[in-house]
């Protein structure tokens, strides 16, 4: 009987030993949370530095200006060099050549008096002026004539009676008018441009 009892005992044992590797295995959780490694090793973990973002550089040729910051071109223009206003005659640069007869007349007569050079260019502006070297020459009211145009035109008549048509005759008056009045053609010549006579 006790022996019955004991291997039943033992079958039993051995029932439930088995039956346990039998069983299903137990499925792990997956809601189980793991701590920190800083809490599960027991120190803090220093915290990570501030990554700092290079700016992104852009080339001064991709630059575009707008029309308002755009260089004004004007700026970078070379100026013209301006002229002096004060207006220097070509004249006294350099001695003009008579053209015509009567002005070949004219320059010999005057420098007999000793007025060649920047004399005889203002000498030659001023009855260029005054009649174009022209012997019929005469104003609007025909009472100045000839080349230095006389007012009136019979004053010359003291140098030649042919003084209406002789180019020599009206010079030799005007040399003379022009020296008594003025001194010398250059001074003639500054009074006809301020007053446009002489």
């Amino acid at each position: 009987m006790k022996k019955d009892i004991a291997a039943i005992g033992i079958s039993l044992i051995l029932i439930g030993v088995s039956s346990s590797f039998i069983s299903a295995p137990v499925r792990a959780s997956s809601e189980v949370n793991f701590a920190p490694p800083e809490i599960a090793l027991g120190y803090h973990a220093p915290a990570p530095k501030p990554v700092k973002k290079r700016e992104k550089r852009v080339s001064r040729s991709k630059i575009r200006l707008s029309p308002i910051e755009s260089p004004n071109k004007k700026r970078f223009v070379k100026s013209k060099p301006k002229r002096s206003k004060k207006h220097t005659s070509r004249l006294s640069e350099r001695e003009v050549n008579p053209t015509g007869r009567n002005q070949r007349i004219g320059k010999k007569l005057a420098a007999a008096r000793g007025w060649d050079g920047e004399q005889w260019n203002c000498l030659r502006s001023l009855w260029i002026k005054e009649s174009g070297w022209s012997t019929s020459s005469s104003n609007s009211s025909g009472s100045a004539w000839g080349i230095p145009q006389a007012l009136p035109g019979s004053k010359m008549a003291q140098f030649g009676s042919d003084w209406r048509t002789n180019p020599a005759t009206q010079i030799k008056w005007g040399l003379h008018y022009i020296d008594n009045r003025y001194g010398n053609p250059c001074s003639a010549w500054n009074h006809w441009q301020n007053h446009n006579w002489y």
